[in-house]
């Protein structure tokens, strides 16, 4: 692994200061952290919501996204997209293994159904 990784990069380390606007017009400056990986469980389930991803960024309670402008939610996503990109790739290396696994699972399976075939009865 590089040297020069996220991960030594104070600026990441302490989280970003970005100023994000909420629906009624109040602005205030947040950090975007960078998101520890042994938090990959709550990163692979909040993937799939912009909302849910946001707060894990921010270390926000839930709801808290919601009262973004889209604008400012935007901005919080690229910066912890640009923090915590090695998440992606740690969880894609699972599922590769999962993949993997599954995979010589099921062919383990098949060997062993056609090994031994039923007998007609």
């Amino acid at each position: 692994m590089s040297s020069t990784s996220n991960n030594s990069d104070p600026t990441v380390l302490n989280g970003k200061l970005v100023t994000v606007e909420t629906l009624d017009g109040a602005k205030t400056g947040i950090r975007v952290r960078h998101v520890r990986a042994n938090r990959l469980d709550e990163y692979a389930m909040a993937i799939s919501n912009e909302y849910k991803l946001a707060e894990l960024y921010c270390e926000q309670p839930a709801g808290w996204a919601e009262t973004l402008t889209d604008e400012s939610l935007i901005e919080v996503l690229e910066q912890g997209e640009k923090m915590n990109g090695f998440l992606s790739k740690l969880l894609a290396m699972r599922m590769g293994r999962i993949h993997r696994a599954s995979g010589k699972e099921f062919s383990a399976l098949v060997n062993t159904a056609l090994a031994s075939p039923p007998k007609p009865g």
